[in-house]
């Protein structure tokens, strides 16, 4: 969130948050098929010590000395790297939204430092803490991780994409969601725990709940459930005013194609293309920005393409001429003189065709990407199947 935040501009963090998505694959192969391989080279070790061993086991037989000591040092690298993120995180949310919001909201820079820094203290004395819990929960590592975030990620899920799905949604669903998910997913966690180190009866309602259902069924329930709960919530709370949803929820003109599916798979007629409009979008040079502003608009629209729609949402006469760029520009009001500069207007055509390119290099990317990882996906079940 941190880096979508800092990216130079909206394609940019659309096409890193792809990027990073087609990363996250990568750790079914980092960490699972290390595992087989050092199984099927060192099967009485794993058996003796245990399948968490697999990786040193490896690293151990395996890599040289010199090879033995960088893969050391670059894991634990990666390891207080990880740990730096979460910590520092942590704290911020800490200090700007609790301390600050609730508890001194006078406070300063450097008190606000110090009170992060005895944070990250207090953190790492509980993760130290935790690490019983871990054994606790898991024998493997990789089942230990997925576990939790099965627990907790579900109320995420269901916010993000019912507010990038769904223009109904509110700020009360997504609480609503947060609230009921988490208390689920704790609980179960804790409920874990508990059944864990006192054994419940056998077929009980804690022995079922807790111990026998596996964590991927408990995960799809969870999500399920905060889906029902936030669209409920939202149904019954007031809409979100229409300017808090520009440019943060999915257009129907945003992806024609799917939408032109879904249109023919509902059996209602697909939407109609404005192509005036956009050209008139693209033609205000307060609206596109010329010279630094947002990207133009998205379709490529010329003004041959504007003639036959102009009297349908053109807010001029349709008799208005369309042979040129002056031409379209008629009737402008002093405050739009400048659309009638040819060099304003060039600067405006340069700038509507860049960001096309960025938006053209952006779905690329996400197309490619998505084939790569249907691919991963189908290979991976035809493997087990």
């Amino acid at each position: 969130m941190q880096r979508v935040l800092a990216a130079k501009s909206v394609q940019h963090a659309q096409a890193s948050t792809i990027f990073a998505g087609f990363l996250k694959v990568t750790p079914v192969f980092l960490m699972v098929l290390p595992g087989l391989v050092a199984r099927r080279l060192f099967p009485d070790e794993i058996a003796s010590r245990g399948s968490n061993e697999a990786l040193p086991l490896l690293m151990t037989h395996l890599l040289p000395p010199g090879l033995l000591g960088l893969n050391l040092a670059a894991t634990i690298a990666a390891c207080m790297s990880s740990l730096d993120s979460v910590f520092t995180a942590a704290a911020s949310l800490f200090c700007a939204d609790l301390y600050r919001g609730y508890l001194r909201p006078a406070a300063g820079d450097a008190e606000l430092i110090f009170v992060g820094r005895v944070f990250c203290a207090v953190l790492a004395v509980v993760t130290l803490l935790w690490l019983p819990v871990i054994d606790l929960l898991s024998d493997q590592v990789f089942v230990y991780i997925q576990s939790i975030s099965m627990y907790l990620s579900p109320p995420v899920v269901t916010v993000y994409f019912l507010g990038v799905l769904w223009k109904r949604a509110n700020t009360q669903g997504a609480v609503a969601a947060f609230t009921v998910g988490y208390f689920l997913g704790f609980t179960r966690m804790v409920g874990e725990i508990i059944c864990k180190v006192s054994a419940p009866e056998p077929g009980g309602f804690a022995d079922v709940v807790f111990l026998q259902m596996n964590y991927m069924y408990v995960g799809t329930t969870l999500c399920l459930i905060c889906f029902l709960v936030a669209i409920v919530t939202s149904l019954l709370t007031p809409p979100p005013p229409p300017h808090q949803l520009g440019a943060l929820t999915v257009q129907r003109d945003d992806y024609p194609a799917l939408c032109a599916a879904c249109c023919v798979c509902c059996g209602s007629a697909p939407p109609k293309p404005q192509p005036t409009k956009r050209f008139l979008e693209m033609l205000d040079l307060r609206t596109v920005g010329v010279g630094g502003g947002r990207d133009c608009a998205h379709d490529d629209v010329s003004t041959a393409e504007a003639a036959p729609a102009a009297a349908a949402d053109d807010p001029v006469p349709a008799a208005r001429p369309w042979g040129s760029v002056a031409a379209a520009t008629q009737g402008a009001s002093a405050d739009d003189a400048a659309l009638r500069e040819p060099s304003l207007v060039r600067r405006a055509m340069n700038a509507y065709r860049a960001g096309k390119r960025r938006q053209s290099n952006f779905e690329n990317l996400n197309v490619a990407l998505s084939i790569v990882l249907v691919a991963v996906m189908l290979s991976l079940l035809s493997a087990y199947m």
